[in-house]
């Protein structure tokens, strides 16, 4: 079946709303300068595809909203491809990537990118979000490769699509949740089937990531390095005790802590390490206008804190 006719069996209603969307699809793509990757909308049977709408789906592990499959990206933990996708708008706004990577669902690190995009979202978001969707789904197979690698390789050889109420450009849209043809880009659904291809050909891909060719490409103040397999994340959730202790949530790469690292602070928020060794840590505010100066003992089950400024 070819568009024109598929779009002939849908009401005036529904033929419309499905115009406008892949109008607003083809205004994104054009948007965009994407290389490695050929954009055109297509017309998709579902029976022969093997598509994925909810996370519960047979393929739904393949949504970067699925949970399950959490990365490490120079140590800190990020709980899935979209809020590490999200946080890559904002480079020179590291609270705001703390804020999206420390939600405890992909939906609602989406929605706090909302109130920041139209001022904050870096100048050339338009023209990398391809190549920064394709990395996170590598980060994704890297740290994730049996279950994510075996899903990728279960689909065979058919046509990957993600469905998807409105957005036609990284998905497909339908007249209902369960019509017999899908219509977009399917943007997503191109890059997973690029990297199943990678993969099948060469399981070893998925046993580092570079960083891709982006300048200024960073996480909470740090340039991306090199992911690989075995990347582990070490967590140190300080539990408030009483008195004159406070609890700090922590993401480093080592049990020690290190200069430039992103703590948070109970009453002031987002902080950096400033200096450091295996005694003491001095730590700075800046929403805040604090420094504060910690005295780690007992490993770092507790530290002492006390104001400097």
């Amino acid at each position: 079946m070819k568009t024109v006719e598929f779009l002939s069996t849908l009401n005036e209603k529904q033929r419309k709303a499905i115009k406008h969307k892949l109008q607003w699809a083809k205004i994104a793509i054009d948007l965009r300068k994407v290389e490695k990757i050929e954009l055109n909308s297509k017309l998709f049977k579902r029976s022969d595809c093997a598509v994925f709408f909810k996370v519960k789906d047979e393929y739904g592990g393949m949504s970067n909203m699925a949970g399950g499959f959490p990365l490490v990206i120079n140590g800190i933990r990020v709980p899935s491809s979209e809020a590490l996708y999200q946080a890559c708008r904002f480079p020179e706004y590291p609270e705001v990537q703390q804020e999206i990577i420390s939600q405890k669902s992909p939906l609602a690190a989406k929605m706090k990118t909302r109130p920041h995009r139209r001022n904050r979202t870096r100048l050339d978001w338009f023209k990398i979000d391809v190549s920064v969707m394709r990395w996170c789904l590598r980060i994704k197979l890297c740290l994730n490769q049996k279950i994510f690698g075996d899903l990728l390789l279960s689909t065979g050889n058919r046509v990957i699509v993600e469905q998807s109420w409105k957005d036609a450009r990284w998905g497909a849209i339908s007249e209902s949740e369960s019509g017999p043809y899908l219509i977009g880009y399917n943007t997503l659904g191109l890059l997973l089937m690029e990297l199943r291809e990678e993969y099948r050909k060469n399981t070893k891909i998925a046993e580092k990531v570079q960083p891709p060719n982006i300048k200024n490409f960073k996480l909470l103040d740090q340039k991306v390095n090199i992911v690989r397999g075995t990347e582990k994340y070490q967590h140190h959730n300080i539990a408030p005790p009483p008195g004159i202790f406070v609890p700090i949530n922590f993401a480093a790469d080592t049990a020690l802590l290190s200069k430039n690292t992103w703590v948070r602070h109970a009453k002031f928020g987002l902080g950096k390490i400033i200096s450091c060794n295996e005694n003491r840590v001095e730590i700075s505010f800046p929403n805040a206008g604090k420094k504060i100066l910690a005295l780690k003992y007992a490993g770092l089950e507790r530290m002492q804190t006390k104001e400097l400024s």
